[in-house]
């Protein structure tokens, strides 16, 4: 008769042929629903941190609206969501942490710190979330204790609260950091930082590679009408050269002229010359036979 040892170590036998690949299949699972999660979650902490931003300048705008109202609600369900997700991946690093093999253990001690970062993010968006009430707080605590002494002294003006917000600067003439935006915690993906990073490189140098294309027509362009500007500049000398070729056959010509015609003019004279004579000898001729 078996025993109840020997049943439980067959079962056992039979769940470790069958189920460990089911096991590993779910804990790849587990591994993939961690890195979505983080990569959600660092997507809505940003996204958060800007809703924040953009509630402060709408608050700085129009102070306490029905806007603003829906503007915080919409910040605490979406600071609400990211809680979840947290809790979501401290239970994913908390099961692997329970494996014993020591790869699971160093995975399960960067997911945890992982998930400390993440609830840091979620706190310092939760203290964003509330600066206004405190700050309005502090400054009507500041502004009851301080009142009378101060309205004497400046003669009523009013004290600023601690938290108002001034001229841009940090204290030194430097630009102050949107303190929104700008975070001391490292990010919650780098990874996913450095994707966005590359891609933004990649859309930028096939932006350049476009100009570069372009640029290249351009100087081709500026080639081919220098190559043409010579060719015309050839082709002007060309032409100069014979106009002043023309010119100088002209002047030759005009002064061939001139002397034929210079020629022309002491033949014409000698004719006359010639007539007039023969006049003269016929006259004289006449005047003789008349006295003969």
């Amino acid at each position: 008769m078996t025993s109840f040892r020997d049943a439980v170590r067959r079962l056992q036998i039979i769940y470790d042929e069958c189920v460990p690949k089911e096991e590993k299949n779910e804990g790849e699972k587990g591994g993939d629903e961690f890195s979505k999660l983080k990569k959600k979650v660092h997507q809505d902490v940003k996204t958060v941190r800007q809703q924040l931003r953009e509630r402060e300048e709408l608050l700085s705008l129009k102070g306490t609206s029905p806007e603003t109202a829906e503007a915080s609600y919409r910040v605490r369900v979406a600071i609400k969501a990211i809680k979840e997700d947290a809790t979501r991946m401290r239970d994913i690093a908390s099961k692997e942490e329970r494996k014993k093999d020591a790869a699971a253990q160093q995975r399960a001690s960067e997911r945890k710190e992982i998930v400390d970062l993440v609830f840091k993010h979620i706190e310092e968006c939760e203290t964003l979330e509330k600066k206004r009430f405190n700050d309005k707080v502090s400054g009507e605590r500041v502004t009851l204790m301080t009142g009378a002494g101060a309205g004497a002294i400046t003669g009523g003006s009013r004290i600023p609260a601690s938290g108002s917000t001034g001229p841009a600067g940090d204290g030194n003439g430097g630009p102050r950091s949107d303190p929104f935006l700008d975070s001391d915690l490292p990010d919650i993906d780098v990874a996913e930082d450095l994707k966005m990073i590359q891609a933004n490189n990649a859309l930028i140098d096939k932006e350049l590679d476009q100009m570069q294309v372009g640029i290249t027509v351009l100087k081709n362009m500026a080639q081919g009408m220098g190559e043409e500007l010579d060719k015309q500049n050839e082709m002007l000398d060309t032409i100069d050269t014979k106009v002043d070729k023309a010119n100088e056959k002209l002047d030759n010509i005009n002064v061939k002229m001139k002397n034929t015609l210079d020629k022309v003019m002491k033949g014409d004279r000698f004719m006359l010359n010639c007539v007039m004579l023969c006049i003269l000898l016929s006259l004289a001729a006449f005047v003789a036979s008349r006295f003969t």
